[in-house]
């Protein structure tokens, strides 16, 4: 086809086709390894018990303990039987292969652990597949999502690339655009679309629940979780950079994200929660009120591991990173010649916030009876309509002008 004004053609095909589909899957949503100790693989994620999931923890600075963590597959079915992406893959293959509607696509896997900066700076592919963005082994002068945008937009018979992103996966498809806008790259003119699929684009408080107490955190199931606990999914959190780039930001109460009514954390009356009260009032009311209950500042002391009613105090270096983020990220506008679709859930019990109030607990007990009560702190989930299950609806479609 023809050259275009900054190096990328047009491409010949006007009809009857479409533009290659780079794909960026959500949290979790890629299958991280280790080495094992023969000389094989032992798959972390999905795990399949906590032990699995301390050799994905973080150090303090959000760096990888390990230095041998790599990952080379999306995620099709969860444990070989709950589908996570396997019918959007299979299309994508059917789209490609026997429909011949698009030339190629690429489902990329990453490190979903790490700062949205990792992701897009490193990705070494080693001739075996193994895809390393932590370690001694994830320095390289072509970061994966960049080598394969390149490899789409050069194959693409339109000569121009969809991005299609989901969850997590919307936050790294804005920060790579708005990273090839400001360095002036070419290969931003390839990129005809962006299909942002329930990206927390101003975070979403099923995170705030996820990181202060672990909610929704266990695998398979709340009540049965032989894969993955409670604890050690808090544990995880504590020094991962992803959690806190997902909690909900300054433009979560100023901007299309505050549409959802519901505060961030409520205080009801009563001994458990005055010290919250006295330091934030009845709720959580804005980004100052937020990133200080998220530090302890009110002067709550780090629960134990084992303590999931509590809720932890975080790290200020990693909630800074996370607040970073979205003060690059929400602003954000995409250049004219790229069309965005926002996708949004709607009609599933999400978490919007959080309650907090006063238990009774008992602390002593004669037989089956209880003698002495103390009283605990209670914290309930405040679900509402407007999201998918986990990010509501107004922060997926944060961007909108209409």
């Amino acid at each position: 086809g023809p050259i275009r004004s900054r190096g990328w053609r047009s491409g010949s095909c006007t009809t009857g086709c479409f533009s290659n589909v780079l794909f960026l899957p959500g949290i979790e949503a890629s299958r991280l390894y280790r080495p094992d100790y023969a000389g094989g693989t032992n798959q972390l994620w999905e795990p399949n018990t906590d032990g699995d999931v301390r050799d994905l923890y973080m150090n303090a600075d959000g760096t990888s303990a390990r230095f041998d963590i790599y990952t080379k597959d999306v995620m099709d079915a969860a444990y070989g039987t709950l589908g996570i992406y396997q019918s959007f893959l299979a299309d994508l293959d059917r789209w490609k292969n026997s429909d011949r509607i698009i030339a190629d696509y690429s489902a990329v896997p990453y490190d979903w652990r790490l700062t949205l900066d990792d992701i897009l700076n490193y990705g070494r592919q080693m001739p075996d597949g193994r895809l390393y963005y932590s370690g001694d082994l994830r320095a390289t002068s072509t970061p994966y999502i960049l080598q394969e945008l390149r490899h789409l937009a050069d194959a693409s018979r339109t000569g121009k690339v969809t991005i299609i992103a989901h969850s997590n996966g919307g936050l790294v498809a804005k920060a790579l655009l708005k990273r090839l806008q400001d360095t002036n790259d070419p290969l931003l003119e390839a990129i005809d679309t962006v299909i942002m699929v329930a990206v927390p684009q101003v975070g979403t408080p099923k995170a705030l629940g996820a990181i202060l107490h672990g909610y929704k955190q266990s695998l398979p199931f709340d009540l049965i979780h032989p894969f993955l606990s409670p604890e050690v999914a808090r544990e995880f959190a504590y020094n991962d950079p992803m959690a806190h780039h997902l909690l909900p930001s300054a433009s979560y109460f100023n901007g299309e994200g505050s549409t959802v009514r519901t505060p961030l954390a409520t205080f009801s009356d009563g001994p458990a929660t005055q010290i919250f009260i006295n330091a934030y009032g009845h709720a959580i009311g804005n980004s100052t009120e937020l990133h200080d209950f998220l530090l302890g500042l009110e002067g709550r002391a780090l629960p134990f591991s084992d303590d999931l009613t509590n809720p932890t105090v975080l790290r200020p270096g990693l909630l800074s990173y996370g607040e970073n983020v979205h003060q690059d990220l929400d602003s954000w506008i995409p250049p004219v010649s790229i069309t965005v679709h926002e996708i949004a859930g709607w009609g599933i019990e999400t978490a919007a916030g959080i309650t907090y109030d006063t238990d009774r607990k008992c602390v002593s007990f004669s037989g089956k009876t209880c003698v002495q009560f103390a009283t605990a702190l209670r914290y309930t989930p405040d679900l509402v309509a407007d999201g998918d299950g986990t990010v509501v609806a107004p922060s997926a479609l944060a961007m909108s002008t209409s």
